[in-house]
Parts: structure tokens; C-alpha cells; sequence
């Protein structure tokens, strides 16, 4: 249209029909199209069809529109969890609240949102439907927005720290395939117009740039100024770690799980329980600590529910070493394999125990730590086999192939596939640690857990594949089920959680 009004030759024809009307006829005919184009445009645009804020919108819905369609995010509830700065009581806590209450109170006192919940409990889809809806007529006002919003949603990982905050802006949109001009996006953001949603704020490495990327959200508030909203997706574990803000917030948890999720957080974090735990009776060997899943969930190899509580899980399965610990401090018998050499070096995992030694060790390793632990203010805890869900959820976080992810295995992953059944350090396969960092849950050996075969009681679940075995067994998903006595490739790994 816009080069049919500039074409000259256009004008003079009309104007030659039309004398003395030419110009008002065409701009009649301009107003004309845009208004039937302004009556035929979707819901989510707030402009003109040839606007960019509507092709941004449109790109948007195109990503996320089959959100909305399904409805996701029309029957959320929140708990108040938090507000920084302290300020009296508008909303129960107790209570779950609807996402205009949220909404309307954190506008009313000119606060931003934590949206806080587990991982898979929906904070990134309730994100991109809460973007849809505040960019759709007639709901926006239902959020307390007098005006449409225009939804900028980020995942915080794509975002430059080190550039200006407009060019940071600009980067990762056109990362994420939308293309806005510097003057418009200051135009959104300036006027008011704008809804900044940053997704996945526990995902920034902890310590410095986790520490930068706080620093960058306090200049974003500071930019925007309190009339543009600004609402960050974080997990429970990360708010109550490192995550400190300059400007005023409420945290809110999504109901049903995130609220357990938090207050099992906080109370562990009360009894000084780490991320990575080291336990001294161990000579420093670490345990990381594993969190339960946002929803329900049916892990597919051991057909239960992943477990709903926190544990640590040892990173390493028990060596050579530790195991010699044992041995000498007890007067256990010794593996009568330590008598070959390619099977006692001490950062080989220890082998030729039966599931009653690897009971043993674990009620000495707990005893032994609650008396050089007695004086700490962590209080006592229990160290025992991990469960076959335990050690499941551990290795795939009911969704990965094997324990790195996806990929097929290779070499550097694990050891298997070996026709001389060699063992190899526990350290030896870095490329094939779960995300968490836990080692050598694939290949190498088996690995004891306390859950009995279910047809067959004298038997007990063993998990992970040994050097011998193809890579079916090094899924995530694959199990076996062997006697209580000795056998020459199963190990095991110690799980820890608080004595009851």
C-alpha cells in the first residue's frame, strides 16, 4: 500500500480523474484498508497488521499460542512465600490466591514476581501463558493492565550480562529468532507497554555470574521503572541459596507441590543440610544431593513413583580405598579379590561384596559419623543402600536415556563392551556424569540397591551395567536382579538422608 500511495505515476492518474479530490480519495482508500485490516486482526495484536509490535506478536503466538488453546494457566494458585522488603500482610499466606490477586497486589505496591517452583512443576509454560494473556484483549485488564501488554520472555541463560541493557535485549530476542528494533523495543519498554518474563534464573552457575546476572535484573527494574512488570521463573533450591535482589519482590510459590518444595528446602537448609555434602568418616568423599520431582512421576525401569523427599547420593560408587577404611576399622572380611592386582588398586570401585557387606559398611559409615558429627548442629543422619528409585531418579531424572543424556554411549562415556571385564578408575569417565555431576552410574560395574526383586525376595535389585555388558545396560531404565551373595562385578554407592 505504502508503494502505491509513494508512486507518482499513481497519483497523477488519479489526480487526473479526480482534479480536485484526488488526494482526499486516496487517503479515504488508504484509511479504508487499514481499517478493514484493523477489523480482521487476531486477539494478541496491539497495533496495525503492519506494525512491528503485531509481527513480533505474531512470531510469539505462532511459539506459544497452543498454550492458550489448551487453557493452561486460566486455573493457577499461588501461596505468598515472601516479601522483600518486609511489608504488612494484604494476603493470607496460608491461602492460595488466584493470578489476578497476585497480579493486582504486586502492581499495587509497584513489586516485581518470583514465580518459584520444582523442576517440571510449570513455571516455563505458566510464563508463556501468562504472556499470551497480557498481550490479549479484554484479559489483560483482568491481570490489573490498563493496556495490552507486549510479552518480552527470555530465558535468563541467553542473556549477555557484559552488553548494555538494550543491546543484551536485542541479542537474545534475535537469538531466540524475533527481530525488534532498538527505537521500538525502547518504545515498549519506556511507555509502560512492555511485560519483561525471565525464565530460569537457578540455571546461572552459582557464585560470580550468578551473582552479575542479579546485579543485571536490579538494573533492569531500575531501567524499566515500577510501572513495567517484571516477573522471573527461579527454582525453590536457588532462592534460598544465592539469588539477592536490590528491588522489591514477592516470591510465589505455584500451589501444590512448589509450597512442599520450598518449605522441605527451608527446613533442610535449617539443619545445615548442603548441596554437596563431605563426610569426614570418609576421608572427604562428596555426596550431592538430589530433589524430589515438581509432579508425581512414574519412573519407567522401576515402575514407582520417583521419591518425593531429598537425599544425597555419594558422587562416586565406594572404592578400594574407602572400602580398606572399613576393613581395617572393623575387622570385616576383605574381598578375596583384592589378592589381584587389577582389581585392588584403590580408585577402582570396590567388587566381590555381597549386599549384606555393603549393608555393613553403611551401618558403620553411620555410626562412625554421628560420633565425629555429634558436636555439629547438623545432627544425625543415616547412610544406607540408595532404593532402585533412588538410584533411577539419580542416573535419569525420569527422563534422560542414560545418565549424561541422549547420546549414543561412547568410550569416554563408560566402560563397557570389554571382553577382559577390565574395571577402570571411578574418575575415569567425566564425559559421562549425570548433569548433577554424579559418576560412573554407567558401565564398569553393578550396583547393589535395598529394593527386593518383587517375585523373587531373595534377590536384590542391581542397577547401572558392568565393564562385560552392551549398551543396553548402561540405560537408565535397565535393571537386573541378583542373590545377596558375593558376585564378582557388583559394587554399590551410599545414599544419605536425615535419621528420622
Amino acid at each position: 500500500m505504502a508503494a502505491f500511495v509513494q508512486n507518482s505515476d499513481w497519483l497523477e492518474i488519479v489526480g487526473s480523474l479526480f482534479p480536485e479530490a484526488g488526494y482526499t480519495v486516496i487517503l479515504v482508500f488508504v484509511l479504508y484498508l487499514a481499517r478493514q485490516g484493523w477489523k480482521t486482526r487476531e486477539d494478541w495484536q496491539i497495533g496495525p497488521p503492519w506494525s512491528p509490535f503485531t509481527q513480533y506478536l505474531k512470531k510469539f503466538y505462532q511459539e506459544y499460542g497452543h498454550i492458550q488453546k489448551h487453557g493452561y494457566g486460566q486455573q493457577v494458585s499461588f501461596y505468598i512465600l515472601k516479601a522483600y522488603p518486609a511489608t504488612a500482610k494484604r494476603l493470607d499466606e496460608h491461602e492460595a490466591h488466584d493470578l489476578e490477586s497476585i497480579m493486582h497486589l504486586a502492581a499495587l505496591e509497584k513489586r516485581s514476581l518470583l514465580i518459584t517452583g520444582a523442576a517440571s512443576s510449570g513455571k516455563s509454560t505458566f510464563l508463556q501463558a501468562l504472556a499470551l494473556r497480557a498481550s490479549t484483549p479484554e484479559a489483560h485488564r483482568k491481570l490489573g493492565f490498563k493496556k495490552a501488554r507486549l510479552p518480552i520472555y527470555l530465558p535468563l541463560k541467553h542473556i549477555d550480562t557484559s552488553l548494555p541493557f538494550y543491546k543484551a535485549l536485542r541479542r537474545a530476542l534475535r537469538g531466540s529468532g524475533y527481530h525488534l528494533k532498538k527505537i521500538y523495543l525502547q518504545r515498549a519498554l519506556l511507555s509502560g507497554r512492555a511485560l519483561l518474563l525471565f525464565d530460569g534464573l537457578d540455571e546461572i552457575p552459582e557464585g560470580e555470574q550468578r551473582e552479575q546476572m542479579c546485579r543485571w535484573l536490579d538494573s533492569v527494574v531500575a531501567i524499566a521503572g515500577k510501572s513495567l512488570p517484571v516477573i522471573i521463573a527461579c527454582k525453590a533450591e536457588a532462592l534460598l541459596q544465592s539469588v539477592r535482589f536490590e528491588f522489591s519482590y514477592y516470591t510465589v510459590a505455584l500451589r501444590n507441590y512448589a509450597l512442599l518444595q520450598y518449605r522441605s528446602l527451608r527446613a533442610v537448609s535449617e539443619t545445615r543440610m548442603p548441596q554437596v555434602y563431605v563426610n569426614p568418616a570418609e576421608q572427604e568423599s562428596e555426596y550431592l544431593m538430589l530433589s524430589p520431582p515438581g509432579l508425581p512421576l512414574m519412573l519407567k525401569g522401576a515402575k514407582k513413583p520417583a521419591p518425593l523427599y531429598f537425599y544425597h547420593l555419594a558422587k562416586y560408587p565406594v572404592t578400594n580405598k574407602l572400602y580398606r577404611v572399613f576393613v581395617q576399622a572393623t575387622q570385616h572380611r576383605a574381598p578375596s579379590l583384592w589378592s589381584l592386582p587389577d582389581f585392588s588398586a584403590d580408585d577402582l570401585p570396590v567388587v566381590g561384596v555381597d549386599w549384606e557387606d555393603a549393608e555393613a559398611y553403611c551401618k558403620w559409615l553411620t555410626a562412625i559419623t554421628q560420633k565425629v558429627t555429634s558436636t555439629n548442629a547438623q545432627g544425625n543422619f543415616v547412610f544406607r543402600l540408595p532404593t532402585e528409585e533412588e538410584w533411577e531418579w539419580a542416573a535419569g531424572n525420569g527422563e534422560r536415556s542414560y545418565p549424561w543424556g541422549f547420546e549414543s554411549p561412547r568410550p569416554e562415556h563408560a566402560n563397557f563392551a570389554d571382553d577382559l571385564c577390565r574395571l577402570r578408575a571411578v574418575t575415569a569417565h567425566a564425559a559421562g556424569a549425570t548433569p548433577l555431576g554424579i559418576m560412573d552410574m554407567g558401565g564398569n560395574v553393578w550396583e547393589w540397591t535395598s529394593t527386593k526383586e518383587s517375585d523373587k525376595p531373595e534377590k536384590r535389585v542391581v542397577r547401572g551395567g558392568a565393564a562385560f555388558n552392551d549398551v543396553s545396560a548402561l540405560l537408565c531404565t535397565a535393571r537386573d536382579a541378583h542373590v545377596k551373595q558375593l558376585a564378582r562385578f557388583i559394587g554399590f554407592r551410599v545414599a544419605r538422608l536425615p535419621q528420622d
